[in-house]
């Protein structure tokens, strides 16, 4: 409840609010009821216009004044007598409002800026009031528009400036807006790149005056346009009148250029036109007159006579490089101004008689230029230089086309290409005369090492460089190649056979490598990317873009050298040990990468042998050695050239853009107005700006007075509320004061930042932190931190600044007293941080200007670390160690840095306190592992409790964190756990977010509780919901157990000095829960029971979605790869590491990452790539997972086991071992019993399979009944046999005969190759007599022939027939409905033998012996054969009844033997009692109409 006194303050703000409220809202409506009359009342627009510009400014009043009659009713507690509605009501008749203003603004209005109306009228005066002036519609005539023409640029200036000049109060950004709409095409252009503002606008019209204001160019044009007139083959009335119009309106446009002496001119560009371009570029240098005539034309050219006669011409004989004679002008001036090699609809003029197009155009005599004994004399080169520049066809001479347009079919005699052949060039072929700078397309760089031959007397062979060298072949195994090393190449190579032993992928290179006399190597396979390392080191690595070509030289050295040669090298290390033995050349090393290799020193050991060069493969034997009997000299022709692949990518690749300035981005901003605006007083100390995003003006940050005042009466409310937090707010506020950190105002503020206070009695009584909040929105909805840019981020992470910390014997931290409130602002921008202060409600409320960098302004943090940067860069030239603890060991405002030795730990912190003092800013806290860094401070300076590394956030809570304790120099958990644990979700999140472990040191006991967090949100809990009684047992026993943390006391120090050699040893593991890696530190010159240490661990939950364990192994691989190499890039400038070395429990990771990364899935592939780019050194190695220490940190463990797990501190036993028993021989798992391999998909080109024709057929049984009737229609036809013979029925016979056929047909279709027996078909392949083949077949091989089995062969239309009757069937079997069906049909037997001659077959020694293996078979024309017919059934089956021989199966006999006698009597006998059915085929006798009744 408020008191009396606060109810009657509200009451009289209400009040207040409530009148400006009300008349906003009626000066908003009176606007609303213009508009509406407005509509119907056209004299009421212009006043109407005028008063909706007020519309918004309105509305911002209605709203800060609604807004405090909201909050004093609230504070009264009468929120009911708020008008919840009024808000929408005053918005729509806004809205209305402008919508209105929108319809009667005239057409062309939009996009005029009306503010200056209302700036420059008072209230009651409209624009009508003037009648000399129109503000409110653009005037009749349209604004002129650009584009680019040269000769519109004097009316599109004139007309645009004249309609501007009717509208005097238009603003410059008004004008720049117009002017920039009415450009185009290149106009638009030339200006694309101006930010459009009204500063800007003389920067737009001077641009585009300097662009286009080219009366010189647009007079050449008009002259052009006269003479190039075209022609008229008759006269006409439409080509006279355009012939007239185009000279008037040329000579129109001449007459308003007023040039003083138009004839003279004319006749300067008709001359001028003939010039050569070299001629032309020197006159313009020396001409400064806009409109040049002839006569200075003449005298020019005669300065130019009397210098060729005295000096001499470049090339004697050659002609010039443009003629006039041909209508061949190469500079002509096109209408925008810019000059083109060939112009659009351009006729040559000619003021004399034309010759006949048969002349030559290089010695003008009537030939052609093929035949010109002038043209031939000319060397070469030099024909082709001058047939290039006269722009003719290579192929035909001819200057109507170039090559690409020549149909000729004409190509070179000597080397049938396509030039013609007086531009052939020899091979081997050099011009001395080449011109200085070559087009770089077309000029090879020539990059050609060779040997100068000594003189004929003496006996040397030269020794060129060679190296043995590492290369990484695709699967990154190591191989070794010899390589050759020449600095004269400026390309690599390497050779085919080298790029396909390694595997490498090739990009294509098309175009030919040439060097030395211009040899060309056209067969150029390509270009490959490889690595390149040393034999007995890993570093340096040289990323190799070689050029593969077939050979790169022979053997060298030519002939093997004597042993002796090497012995005189013997105490070097050389980089090919076998340098005198002839052995290939696998790779060349160019210049590109020759600095690379080489370091300067040289050994020479005689005159007569090579000089060693030391370089990083080793030492390089390269020179003269004499020898008995000299070989043949040696030299590489190399030489580049632009490939057409790398010239035609150029067109589909996006053109990157240069690299933007820095001050294009917010941080390069930020950066410039640090640099330009810092300001160093006298006194040392700096004095910032504050870096706005936009010029700071007074008009930004409008009401922010008030949203500061209500603010401050709010805070008043609390600290009269608590005596203790007032008494300690004035104290905060009066030693701001005192320290002259703010002072009274003395001009109004321009933005109010509003204060309050963070104080937490329960942590500490008498401590309290005051907060100012820069991000409080003003009026208009802006803060100062929304204007300002925060700055690129400066501060160092806290891992790296604690591990950096550890590697030091003797440190010491301290603290930068107060060094925000250290840093001045710049007077122009204190305006900006004004604040309100009273120390008692009955004072008056003052305006204080915050002097120094405010903790609060987002910038702050930025502006304090930048001048520490400056200071360390300005101040620490002679002092490194400064320089380093200012920029790599700095946190926040904390130091924290050491030495190895007590006298380098003194003189540190004497320069650190001597350099800071020099910019005012004080060193406090001190603490530190040895006595004499404190001895050497005051005792009030000295910090004797244990050192916590926490990080604050903005309201002062501290987070829990590590904790150094000086006096025993190690690092412990610094914990303060809160009494009563709340067990709910949001407890379990709270206390895991304020575990501060930065180097995961303590990470096994932390994974655990964010492993029982995760475990909540997978049962969905919310957030003060009472947990499940097993996660609320296991976290309370962890509660429980945390405070055991304590006891834990981790080494600070490694035990080590600055470039300590050491090993970096990594571990990894990974479970169902998630996955860790660890890493320690093994110091190499340190007793090995001292000498492990534990650098930090990365533990990570495992995914809710369920993920194989191969997979988390693999994950805990690339975490421990990316920790490993955030570790060596801490340490490298203070260690030197030797290795690197990594372990994992997993064989199938371990084997992943030995096999290629493309033959394993996506998901695989891609973390092993990831692995082998961050650490390609790092040998990988298996461990047990009993001795794995990061199997704790994969699963988590309580408190109370880690604080016993020795494994975990103090690292397994293998770190402790010599490191030439790491390299593990444990064989990887064979490439295809890894998982997630990637499968390979084999295509296979099948041809159609022939058909046959007869598969149209679903019925065998028709399909033989069919070709049988052709058979005897085809005989019928052939007379072969008449209708007479035979039955008209089909005999066995003829079905046999049309099976035998279908046989054939389907063999020939299938089988083709098996037609011809396999004994003839071998003899014919192997080129000896069938009859032998037989022999060797027969009685060497003891073989035999066999048949070949047949199936049957279904279709899928075949198989879906028969399942559908198979489905049909088995229903009715289903029903027992076939126990009552018979069966039958009829057989006929041939009662004799039945053979093949292909297939009945054996082999024997003679025919008797065949004679006895297989009896003759004897046949007759007419065989004799026997009718059967037979029934069967469920119920049994029928007799066999034999029809009589030569009997036929006809209607009558079948119904009298079978039917009546056989068939009938069944219902007796074997259907007693019985329905059935009588089933039978369609032959004839069965479907008679007899048989039927």
């Amino acid at each position: 409840m408020v008191n009396e006194k606060e109810s009657e303050r509200e009451t009289r703000t209400k009040s207040l609010a409530l009148v400006k409220r009300t008349t906003a809202v009626s000066n908003i409506r009176a606007i609303h009821n213009l508009a509406l009359r407005a509509k119907d009342e056209p004299d009421l627009v212009p006043q109407f216009l005028v008063a909706v510009t007020d519309l918004e400014s309105l509305w911002t009043q209605f709203k800060l004044e609604d807004d405090s009659v909201l909050g004093s009713l609230v504070i009264l507690e009468k929120t009911d007598e708020y008008d919840v509605g009024l808000s929408a009501e005053v918005r729509g008749l806004i809205t209305a409002s402008k919508a209105m203003a929108d319809q009667v603004t005239p057409k062309g209005a939009a996009v005029i800026d009306m503010s200056y109306i209302q700036n420059k009228l008072s209230v009651n005066q409209t624009p009508a009031d003037d009648p000399g002036k129109s503000y409110s519609r653009l005037p009749e005539i349209p604004l002129p528009t650009f584009d680019g023409e040269l000769r519109d640029w004097t009316t599109f200036r004139d007309g645009f400036t004249s309609l501007l000049d009717k509208w005097p109060n238009l603003s410059d950004t008004d004008k720049t807006y117009h002017l920039v709409g009415c450009l185009k095409g290149p106009a638009a252009e030339a200006v694309r790149g101006i930010p459009l503002s009204g500063d800007n606008y003389g920067l737009v019209w001077a641009t585009l005056t300097d662009r286009f204001n080219r009366p010189r160019l647009v007079a050449t044009s008009l002259v052009d346009n006269l003479l190039n007139a075209s022609t008229m083959s008759h006269e006409s009335f439409q080509d006279l009148n355009q012939f007239l119009s185009t000279i008037n309106r040329n000579i129109a446009l001449l007459d308003s250029l007023q040039i003083k002496d138009l004839g003279s001119f004319m006749l300067f560009s008709i001359a001028f036109r003939c010039l050569p371009i070299v001629t032309r570029r020197l006159f313009e240098t020396s001409s400064s007159t806009d409109y040049p005539t002839v006569h200075q034309l003449i005298d020019f050219i005669r300065s130019r006579v009397a210098i060729l006669e005295v000096a001499g011409e470049s090339h004697k004989g050659t002609p010039s490089a443009t003629s006039s004679k041909f209508g061949k002008p190469t500079g002509q001036f096109r209408t925008g101004g810019e000059r083109a090699g060939k112009t659009q609809g351009y006729r040559p003029t000619s003021l004399v008689t034309t010759k006949s197009s048969s002349v030559c155009i290089c010695c003008s005599e009537p030939h052609n230029l093929a035949s010109c004994s002038k043209f031939k004399s000319w060397p070469v080169d030099e024909r082709s230089r001058w047939t290039r520049e006269h722009k003719l066809c290579f192929v035909c001479l001819s200057a109507d086309h170039w090559v690409p347009k020549c149909r000729s079919k004409i190509s070179c005699t000597k080397c049938s290409r396509r030039h013609h052949y007086l531009l052939h060039v020899p091979a081997g072929e050099r011009y001395d005369n080449e011109p200085d700078s070559p087009s770089p397309a077309s000029t090879p760089a020539s990059c050609c090492a060779s040997v100068q031959q000594p003189p004929p007397q003496q006996s040397l062979a030269v020794m060129l460089g060679t190296a043995l060298v590492h290369v990484r072949d695709r699967s990154g195994t190591w191989q070794t190649m010899r390589a050759l090393v020449d600095s004269a190449s400026k390309i690599s190579a390497i050779t085919a056979v080298g790029a396909d032993k390694l595997g490498l992928k090739r990009s294509r290179w098309t175009a030919p490598i040439s060097g030395l006399s211009g040899v060309a190597v056209m067969n150029v396979q390509g270009r490959v990317e490889c690595i390149v390392h040393p034999r007995f080191s890993s570093e340096p690595a040289l990323a190799v873009h070689a050029w593969v070509l077939p050979t790169i030289t022979k053997a060298l050295p030519t002939k093997t050298l004597a042993a002796d040669i090497k012995d005189r090298y013997s105490d070097l290390a050389l980089a090919d040990p076998s340098f005198h033995v002839s052995s290939p050349i696998d790779l060349l090393l160019g210049g590109d990468v020759f600095a690379s290799i080489m370091d300067g020193r040289k050994i020479s050991v005689d005159d007569a042998l090579p000089s060693a060069f030391s370089s990083i493969f080793g030492w390089i034997l390269i020179g003269p050695v004499s020898v008995v009997e000299a070989g043949p000299r040696q030299s590489l022709p190399v030489s580049l050239t632009v490939s057409i692949e790398e010239l035609m990518e150029k067109f589909w690749h996006v053109e990157e853009p240069e690299v933007a300035p820095a001050t294009f981005t917010d941080n390069g901003a930020c950066e410039q107005i640090f640099v330009d605006e810092t300001i160093r007083l006298s006194t040392g100390r700096f004095s910032v700006p504050l870096p706005f995003r936009v010029s700071a003006s007074d008009e930004l940050f409008v009401a922010s007075r008030d949203v500061a005042v209500r603010r401050f009466e709010s805070l008043e409310r609390k600290l009269s509320a608590d005596p203790l937090l007032k008494s300690l707010y004035t104290q905060f506020m009066s030693e701001y004061i005192s320290l002259q950190h703010m002072s009274v105002a003395t001009s109004p503020g321009c933005y109010f930042i509003p204060h309050h206070a963070v104080y937490r009695p329960e942590v500490d009584i008498n401590k309290i932190r005051v907060v100012f909040d820069a991000s409080a929105k003003c009026g208009r909805g802006r803060s100062l931190n929304d204007c300002l840019f925060p700055g690129p981020k400066l501060q160092q992470d806290i891992v790296d600044v604690l591990t950096r910390f550890r590697v030091h014997k003797y440190v010491f931290t301290t603290d930068i007293c107060k060094m925000y409130r250290q840093i001045l602002i710049v007077p122009k921008y204190r305006k900006f941080q004004h604040i309100l202060w009273r120390a008692e409600p009955h004072d008056k409320l003052l305006e204080y200007e915050l002097n120094t960098v405010t903790y609060g302004v987002n910038c702050a943090p930025y502006l304090a670390l930048r001048v520490l940067q400056s200071i360390a860069s300005d101040d620490c030239i002679e002092s490194e160690w400064v320089r380093n603890a200012l920029t790599r060991q700095t946190y926040v405002d904390d130091i924290c840095d050491g030495a190895d030795t007590i006298t380098d730990v003194l003189k540190l912190q004497s320069d650190l306190i001597c350099v800071l003092n020099k910019s005012g800013l004080e060193l406090k806290k001190w603490s530190s592992n040895t006595t004499s860094v404190l001895d050497a401070v005051p005792a009030a300076n000295r910090v004797h409790a244990p050192t916590p590394f926490e990080t604050v956030d903005g309201r002062g809570t501290k987070v829990l964190g590590l904790e150094w304790h000086p006096d025993g120099d190690y690092l412990c958990c610094a914990l303060s756990l809160e009494k009563s644990p709340v067990y709910t979700k949001r407890g379990i999140l709270s206390l895991v977010a304020r575990i501060f472990d930065p180097l995961g040191l303590f990470g096994p006991a932390v994974f655990l509780a964010k492993f029982i967090m995760q475990r909540t949100w997978l049962q969905g809990l919310s957030w003060d919901e009472p947990l499940s009684p097993d996660i609320h047992d296991e976290w309370a026993a962890f509660v429980t157990d945390l405070p055991l943390l304590l006891s834990i006391r981790v080494p600070r120090h490694f035990n080590s000095r600055r470039n300590a050699p050491c090993y970096l040893l990594g571990f990894c593991d990974a479970s169902q829960r998630g996955y860790a890696a660890v890493v320690y530190l093994r110091i190499v010159d340190v007793p090995v029971g001292n000498s492990v240490f534990l650098v930090g661990t990365k533990t990570k939950l495992a995914s809710t979605k369920s993920m194989t364990i191969p997979r988390l192994e693999l994950n805990a691989a690339l975490l421990l790869a990316r920790w490993l190499n955030r570790i060596r890039g801490i340490l490298a400038a203070q260690l030197n590491i030797v290795d690197i070395r990594a372990w994992s429990d997993s064989m199938i990771v371990l084997s992943w990452l030995k096999v290629p990364h493309e033959s394993v899935k996506v998901y695989v592939s891609n973390r092993v790539n990831q692995v082998r780019t961050l650490l390609p050194d790092c040998r990988w190695q298996h461990i047990d997972s009993g001795n794995n220490p990061a199997d704790c940190a994969s699963r988590g463990v309580m408190p109370a086991v880690l604080s016993q797990l020795d494994l975990y501190w103090r690292g397994p036993q293998i770190a402790y071992d010599d490191p030439s028993v790491w390299d593990d021989s444990r064989p990887s798992l064979p490439l295809c019993e890894l998982p997630e391999l990637r499968l390979a998909s084999c295509a296979a080109l099948v041809d159609d399979v022939p058909n046959e024709w007869f598969t149209r057929f679903s019925n065998y049984d028709r399909m033989l009944r069919v070709v049988a009737f052709m058979r005897r229609f085809v005989a019928l036809c052939r007379r072969k046999i008449s209708r007479s013979d035979g039955p008209v029925y089909l005999r066995k016979c003829d079905l046999d005969s049309a099976a035998q056929v279908l046989i054939v047909e389907s063999q020939r279709v299938h089988f083709p190759s098996l037609l011809v027996g396999a004994a003839r078909r071998t003899a014919r392949e192997m080129k000896i007599p069938p009859r032998t083949m037989s022999q060797i077949i027969k009685e060497d091989l003891g073989l035999g022939a066999y048949r070949r089995s047949a199936g049957q062969r279904l279709t899928d239309a075949l198989r879906q027939i028969r399942t559908t009757r198979a489905k049909k069937l088995l229903k009715r079997y289903a029903k027992n409905g076939h126990r009552q069906i018979l069966f039958t049909d009829e057989k006929i037997f041939t009662v004799e033998e039945k053979f093949n001659r292909q297939n009945d077959r054996v082999y024997a020694h003679n025919s008797r012996e065949a004679a006895e293996k297989i009896q003759r078979v004897e046949r007759g024309h007419h065989p004799a054969s026997v009718m059967v017919w037979w029934g069967v059934s469920y119920e049994g089956v029928t007799q066999l009844h034999f029809c009589e021989q030569g009997v036929k199966t006809r209607a009558v006999n079948y119904q009298n033997d079978i039917l009546e006698k056989v068939v009938k009597p069944l219902s007796d006998t074997l259907f007693v009692g019985k329905n059935w059915t009588f089933l039978q085929d369609s032959a004839p006798a069965h479907k008679a109409k007899t048989t039927q009744r």
